[in-house]
């Protein structure tokens, strides 16, 4: 049997973050979810910070983000106060741990807002230019732009998705997201 990976993933509390938490396991993984706040069986995003948690870690997988579309435009520049400033945290501490192992980090974007509105029948592919979809799309594109060189400046690999409405999930009445049941 392979070793396991060691993952670190934001965004625990999310569906998301918990499908793939789910999946991680039955893949006998260790991995290790944070939330902006800790409890019930989630680490707070701040722990992410502890020295040495990183030294172990093969993946850090970000999927935390505060706003939905919806919310984004209801709110607008949320994200620009609490997610990009968190990310760049996040990142500058990776740079600041000196030459070691480095972790893969993985970031969670928005194929449905960085790309914009779709041409019929046609859908988006990676090359295709970016027309930043309201608050929501133009802050996934700031948070690519900003893993993509910091992951460069410090020597870490990194894989941007831009995933859209995932499906095979429970969907919330309570926090309208693209979600397929």
């Amino acid at each position: 049997m392979p070793q396991a990976t060691n993952i670190l993933l934001t965004g625990g509390r999310g569906r998301l973050a918990s499908a793939i938490y789910d999946f991680q396991i039955k893949l006998n993984n260790r991995i290790q979810s944070f939330s902006r706040t800790a409890g019930g069986g989630f680490q707070g995003l701040e722990d992410l910070l502890k020295p040495g948690l990183w030294e172990q870690a093969d993946f850090l997988l970000h999927a935390a983000w505060s706003t939905v579309p919806l919310v984004s435009e209801r709110a607008p520049a949320t994200e620009w106060e609490t997610d990009l400033p968190w990310l760049a945290r996040m990142l500058r501490h990776y740079g600041e741990r000196g030459a070691r192992r480095p972790i893969h980090f993985v970031f969670f974007s928005s194929g449905g807002t960085v790309y914009g509105d779709a041409v019929k029948d046609t859908a988006s592919k990676e090359e295709d230019l970016l027309f930043p979809k309201g608050w929501h799309g133009l802050a996934k594109v700031q948070a690519e732009t900003l893993v993509r060189e910091a992951c460069a400046h410090y020597g870490m690999p990194c894989t941007i998705l831009r995933i859209s409405n995932p499906y095979g999930m429970t969907s919330s009445t309570v926090r309208p997201q693209g979600i397929i049941p």
